[in-house]
């Protein structure tokens, strides 16, 4: 892009990739290219090099935000779509498809979103309102709040009221933890070392 100017630092804790937003809209990553993480069509593999400067996704001026795990990142634009490229195993994408394969280019999520979490724990959780929690992606540890620990690979609502500022997503301990609406504190997932605070393991 034209403008030089930074206006957000997307994720530095993964150590594979990070990314950031400039002012002017552009979205920009750089890192390992694993299972085509970097959105730049050009599929992981033996030969591929990562990038050790910030290349843009596409020639879009219209991101809002994003999200990023080491092998498969999320992020929003201006008009409530929201994309999702990487890794696929588990349904982690939210794509609806049953084969692992990965996106080395954005492909558009289904519906219309103010939020996309993208956790490096193989899951996914977005806001299609201001409220409405959904979550996707690998479930062996309860962690992505239904009841069971079926993986999903489409987004499935979390019932409740959540707001959109409210959830914290572990990439380490596969657990989760949101406010609800009326100002209670909910945690699930793993809790082999007490780390949901309910005085157990």
């Amino acid at each position: 892009g034209t403008d030089t100017t930074w206006s957000s630092i997307i994720d530095l804790n993964n150590n594979l990739v990070s990314g950031a937003l400039k002012t002017d809209g552009t979205l920009w990553v750089w890192g390992k290219n694993q299972y085509g993480v970097l959105g730049q069509n050009q599929a992981y593999g033996p030969s591929t090099k990562g990038k050790s400067s910030p290349v843009s996704i596409g020639s879009g001026t219209d991101w809002s935000s994003a999200s990023m795990a080491y092998s498969h990142c999320g992020a929003l634009k201006t008009d409530g779509t929201a994309w999702i490229w990487g890794e696929n195993s588990n349904g982690r994408l939210g794509l609806n498809e049953s084969q692992p394969a990965s996106k080395s280019s954005p492909v558009q999520l289904p519906g219309t979103w103010v939020k996309i979490d993208i956790n490096s724990a193989s899951t996914g959780f977005g806001w299609k309102s201001t409220t409405a929690l959904w979550s996707w992606g690998y479930h062996g540890r309860g962690t992505l709040g239904q009841n069971d620990t079926q993986s999903k690979s489409s987004p499935v609502q979390i019932p409740g009221s959540w707001p959109s500022a409210s959830g914290k997503f572990s990439s380490h301990f596969r657990a989760a933890a949101a406010v609800k609406t009326d100002g209670t504190l909910w945690i699930w997932g793993w809790n082999n070392n007490g780390q949901l605070g309910l005085n157990e393991t």
